[in-house]
């Protein structure tokens, strides 16, 4: 398991009601299987959020309302993560075209350009992170795959890190991630960063470059 901080984006427009207080918590990670929340006001929050307690609420997507059910997984002081009990087929529906590489790559927005270091930017933290044409890295879908013109190509899952972000009102923050390497790289998760890219607005010299390492294990 390795360590590392990458920057992330603290804002988002999905959100989530909880019925059992009303109160509308923004949605940082949307996945098929659950997501994280930020929490704003923890002295009074997180007596919700034991670990294990099963709650419900509404997520807002595309502002559209959706039931779901959660189970606490992960509570830090402004960050709680949750994992869904068996979504309605409407909820599932509309998390599956959200979540689509398609819309995602056609989403991607630069965050930062400098000096050979590009950061681009769409919904439920996906960032691509680029370096000249020494290093690359995709996060998307809780998973992670990099290139480096020493160690090649690499894929792996993404998990929630132990350590609190200090500055929940901040529209950007680095955060730590924990990143679990796949013992060889990953086809699903390769297909998966070659279609985000494929679909997404990038310079054509940059988008070329990627998708021809990622066409190294296809």
């Amino acid at each position: 398991m390795e360590k590392r901080k990458y920057p992330r984006v603290n804002l988002s427009k999905e959100q989530f009601r909880l019925d059992e207080n009303g109160k509308i918590y923004g949605v940082i990670d949307l996945s098929q299987k659950g997501m994280s929340i930020k929490v704003l006001d923890p002295e009074a929050d997180l007596l919700y959020f034991s670990i294990m307690r099963e709650l419900t609420g509404m997520i807002n997507i595309d502002r559209e309302k959706y039931p779901v059910t959660v189970v606490v997984k992960n509570a830090q002081t402004y960050r709680i993560g949750f994992e869904f009990k068996e979504l309605p087929l409407k909820t599932a529906k509309a998390i599956e075209e959200f979540l689509s590489p398609k819309r995602l790559g056609e989403e991607l927005r630069p965050m930062h350009h400098e000096k050979g270091l590009i950061w681009l930017h769409a919904a439920s933290s996906t960032d691509v992170l680029v370096e000249d044409q020494k290093y690359f890295s995709i996060f998307v879908h809780n998973s992670f795959v990099q290139w480096n013109h020493k160690l090649g190509l690499r894929t792996g899952q993404i998990e929630a890190s132990d350590e609190d972000y200090a500055e929940p009102l901040s529209p950007v923050r680095l955060e730590t991630l924990l990143l679990e390497p796949d013992p060889i790289a990953d086809y699903t998760k390769v297909k998966l960063a070659q279609e985000l890219i494929h679909h997404s607005a990038m310079d054509d010299a940059i988008k070329s470059w990627i998708l021809s390492e990622l066409k190294s294990i296809s």
